[in-house]
């Protein structure tokens, strides 16, 4: 016969394991969550295939605008320093995955790395760009678009470039935010002149934080990390941004429309 004590202890287990299974749950889908938040994107789920499919369709299926570039005065892209007439800025993040594989004899463990990249772009050091469409001018005065083109071998077109960008380095974050500064220094050889320019380069990271709630929590880890906000709780080793510059008289093609003789981008 089985005792009262021990059903109460089968179902006091059984509840644990419920417990177990739903934080579980819970952290995967916040995960996933705090991830398109940060990027600021729309549909993106990675547990459901067939979600993203079909948001992948989507954004295909959105109609192109295609302008001539009409702006004439010129920004200093932030981290290549290349002038230019209109430059977007786009924000990538790169995450690390396991997968187990099962061998003879073993069970062994596969790291990789994937970069993603937030569908739109963020006008640099403007409010507005100026574009000519079908022989008549336009005003966007969208922060973000969508951009359709864009000329990441950096070919001689006269279509937007990818002209440089900055990426973080989990070996210099360790030298100049953790503890044991001169043992790293050593370690990976790291002169003052690079420490110099990578210091820099974090600054102007960290300028974008009004634009990306992830670059605000990068901030919070490394310059403020008493005040660290509660939902940055989600921190990835590699940050990148990629400077997509425009000169005078190149073509733009973005997702949108024009709706009232305006151009409306579309996400």
């Amino acid at each position: 016969m089985i005792s009262n004590n021990m059903l109460r202890i089968n179902n006091k287990g059984c509840l644990i394991f419920a417990v177990i299974g739903f934080i579980f749950l819970y952290k995967a889908c916040s995960f996933e969550s705090d991830f398109e938040d940060a990027l600021k994107e729309n549909g993106y789920n990675i547990i459901d295939k067939e979600s993203i499919k079909a948001e992948e369709k989507r954004f295909e299926d959105l109609p192109v605008v295609k302008g001539i570039i009409l702006d004439k005065d010129s920004v200093i892209t932030p981290f290549s320093k290349k002038s230019a007439n209109v430059c977007f800025m786009n924000l990538g993040v790169t995450t690390e995955h396991t997968r187990s594989r099962r061998g003879k004899n073993d069970i062994s463990d596969r790291r990789y790395t994937t970069t993603d990249y937030a569908r739109k772009s963020t006008l640099y050091n403007k409010q507005q760009i100026i574009l000519l469409i079908n022989g008549k001018k336009y005003f966007i005065k969208s922060k973000k678009i969508i951009l359709a083109n864009v000329n990441y071998d950096n070919e001689k077109k006269q279509i937007g470039i990818v002209s440089g960008g900055f990426s973080t380095k989990e070996d210099f974050d360790k030298l100049f935010f953790l503890k044991g500064y001169e043992y790293y220094r050593k370690e990976y050889n790291i002169s003052k002149q690079q420490e110099k320019e990578y210091l820099e380069n974090i600054k102007i990271l960290c300028s974008f934080r009004d634009e990306y709630d992830l670059i605000n929590c990068y901030y919070f880890s490394r310059f403020d990390r008493e005040n660290t906000p509660d939902n940055c709780d989600l921190i990835y080793k590699n940050y990148h941004f990629k400077e997509i510059i425009y000169k005078t008289g190149d073509t733009i093609s973005f997702k949108g429309k024009i709706v009232n003789n305006e151009v409306v981008p579309l996400y």
